[in-house]
């Protein structure tokens, strides 16, 4: 009997060591594969933020004329590339709307279009300082000499 409970101490302490030695084997790869992903992960993050920054500087430039070539295309790019912010899309879905009334409404259009925009700086994080007549105020010269 001391003898089989020997054997088996033995047999589990062995079954230890082996478990003790595929975990040190596997621990630095586990990492590896984690500090990989956790950076590939922050890398898209940036590349996310890059383009939603984009995006809100184009609408900026564009406040004004937003029917030019470049506002179009930013407007159109909401929908991929703020995914992750219902917001932002909803805001969006508003203005889009307004698009299709006849006759727009330019006071409509620009409320809807600073409604969004504000929810664009909130969800980028650029902070609670800007009002939503900030980023209504456009400057537009007769001619520049």
């Amino acid at each position: 009997m001391v003898d089989l409970l020997s054997e088996a101490t033995a047999l589990f302490s062995a079954i230890a060591t082996g478990f003790a030695a595929y975990a040190a084997w596997q621990a630095p790869r586990s990492a590896a594969k984690l500090a990989e992903d956790l950076r590939r992960m922050s890398e898209h993050a940036q590349e996310r933020q890059k383009q939603k920054l984009a995006i809100f500087g184009i609408l900026m430039q564009e406040s004004a004329p937003i029917y030019s070539e470049s506002g179009v295309k930013a407007l159109n790019l909401i929908g991929v590339v703020f995914i992750d912010c219902r917001e932002v899309r909803e805001a969006w879905t508003e203005l889009f709307l307004i698009f299709g009334v006849d006759p727009l409404s330019a006071h409509a259009l620009n409320e809807r279009l600073r409604k969004l925009l504000s929810t664009i700086v909130k969800d980028v994080g650029l902070g609670e300082n800007l009002r939503t007549d900030d980023l209504g105020r456009v400057y537009s010269p007769n001619a520049i000499t």
